[in-house]
């Protein structure tokens, strides 16, 4: 077993740990909730002998998914041929007290594969156990039991802390915002053509507007440049502009109100909107949907789709994504992977080729926890460090210069906790609780009291206090801090939300 985080209580009810054997088939499966029917099983005089199966190359592959803790996940068990007999598969479950992974309980529950079945999947459930002791990773061994010197395949599987699931409660898109309240419910304000703000108009509001549906227990928050998402209960709604089918809907029809998006019913752990595309990622796996012009969904082409299609290479341990104006990237172990426009070195491959691929991006392979994909530039903390790369026009990239970059650029703030992008604007919060921001600065949005044009270096904006800082599109920013909600920056459409129409260049207190 392998932990990232030492922790004590972990709150695992069921499997984190799957032994794969054969079984006498006249053995019936077990009646457990979590095991696959077992009723067209031959189980009369049937018997599977060990020659009958060579492990692990019978097993093409398990999945590796992630899992919010309190939620349920599926784990699926992929043969590599269809067998003319049936397999039993029976796993054990970790012990609600397990230390570090280990001292599981063997709790075992039969799970049947029918005879010509090359699939089998466990459904599985995790406890909320109150506590925050950081995301925990465990091994999925999957093995034959009656071998002498048994050989296991394994994958890993991602507990995301349910405290650390609420990726982004605060966003900006062109020219609305929405944000959570304490109890965890959907507000948004400002420019409403589209029904961006989710209130059922399209009528714009200086003021924050409770969004219909949405009232509770919503855990992320995602604002295109008109179209605005949201995780509830693991289950993703979008709402808003449509025209390239953003919304996931299977259709190019604008909705004023929060819709279900198909295929993103269970299992979702993160969201973020470009301005005509949309990416999640579901058990691990980043799915995307929307205008493919420059190849952000990141499927090998550069064709647009309006449901929701996996992203290749991005099937299994990733807990980040970011959409940029339209590129993308996701971190996956640790790791950063972006795709999509690359005209100015946005993807950090080190070219300025736009890549249908998810990409590498160069000396990103370890210690990344936050990434932000802004206007054709993005940025990303690695082990506390902000680095940055692309577009730099107006000092995005935070390095005291407008020197451009196609790979990743130290820009020398560490101790940084999130970095965010509103469109040419950049914001760090750092682990003393202090907020800078850099960048475009034409309305005021870095926070300097003024309206020069570019600050190239981070400038502070909260100098303690801080707890979230918005990420999307706009020329405004937003920001959580002593227990209260700022925006600054654009307001010509009441996006700042402090109930006028008055662009302000320093925070500004709003309630709801």
């Amino acid at each position: 077993m392998i932990n990232r985080k030492l922790i004590t209580n972990i709150a695992v009810i069921a499997t984190m740990t799957i032994i794969v054997g054969f079984q006498n088939c006249s053995q019936p499966g077990s009646s457990s909730a979590s095991a696959t029917a077992s009723a067209d099983v031959d189980t009369e005089t049937e018997t599977v002998t060990t020659s009958a199966y060579s492990s692990p190359s019978d097993i093409a592959s398990v999945t590796s998914p992630s899992v919010v803790e309190g939620s349920s996940i599926e784990i699926t068990i992929t043969l590599s041929a269809v067998s003319t007999v049936a397999r039993v598969y029976k796993y054990m479950t970790l012990d609600s007290t397990a230390y570090a992974g280990y001292n599981y309980t063997e709790n075992y529950g039969d799970v049947t594969i029918p005879a010509y079945s090359k699939t089998a999947t466990i459904t599985l459930a995790t406890m909320d156990d109150g506590q925050n002791y950081g995301n925990t990773y465990f091994y999925v061994y999957v093995g034959q039991l009656d071998l002498t010197d048994p050989v296991y395949v394994s994958s890993t599987v991602t507990i995301i802390e349910a405290s650390s699931a609420s990726t982004q409660s605060m966003v900006t898109g062109a020219y609305h915002t929405c944000a959570l309240d304490s109890v965890q419910s959907v507000w948004c304000w400002g420019y409403n053509n589209h029904g961006q703000n989710g209130d059922g108009s399209t009528t714009n509001s200086y003021v924050p507007q409770s969004v219909p549906g949405l009232s509770s227990s919503v855990s992320a928050l995602a604002a295109g440049a008109y179209h605005t998402c949201a995780i509830m209960n693991s289950r993703l709604y979008c709402w808003g502009y449509n025209s390239t089918g953003q919304l996931g809907l299977g259709n190019k029809t604008d909705y004023y109100a929060a819709k279900a998006v198909a295929n993103m019913a269970t299992e979702v752990t993160d969201v973020s909107a470009g301005s005509g595309s949309t990416c999640a990622i579901k058990s691990g796996a980043v799915y995307c949907w929307g205008d493919n012009t420059y190849g952000q969904l990141g499927n090998g082409t550069t064709t647009a789709t309006t449901s929701a299609g996996a992203v290749s290479g991005l099937s299994d341990s990733v807990t980040k994504i970011s959409v940029g104006y339209s590129h993308a990237c996701a971190i996956k172990s640790e790791a950063l992977y972006c795709w999509g426009r690359n005209s100015s070195g946005e993807v950090g491959d080190g070219t300025t080729t736009n890549q249908v691929y998810a990409q590498p991006v160069s000396g990103m392979e370890s210690g990344v926890t936050s990434v932000a994909a802004g206007f054709n530039y993005t940025c990303a903390v690695q082990s506390g460090r902000v680095k940055c790369w692309g577009l730099n026009t107006y000092g995005q990239l935070g390095t005291s210069n407008t020197t451009a970059h196609v790979a990743p650029f130290y820009n020398g703030l560490s101790g940084v906790v999130k970095v965010s992008a509103n469109l040419l604007t950049t914001c760090a919060q750092l682990s003393d609780e202090s907020l800078k921001c850099w960048g475009y600065n034409g309305y005021g949005q870095v926070g300097t009291s003024s309206t020069t044009g570019g600050i190239t270096a981070p400038n502070t904006v909260f100098s303690y206090g801080v707890s979230g800082v918005s990420q999307g599109h706009g020329y405004h920013v937003c920001s959580e801090a002593n227990s209260a909600y700022y925006c600054w920056g654009y307001n010509y459409y009441g996006q700042l939300g402090i109930g006028s129409y008055t662009t302000s260049n320093s925070p500004k207190a709003l309630s709801f």
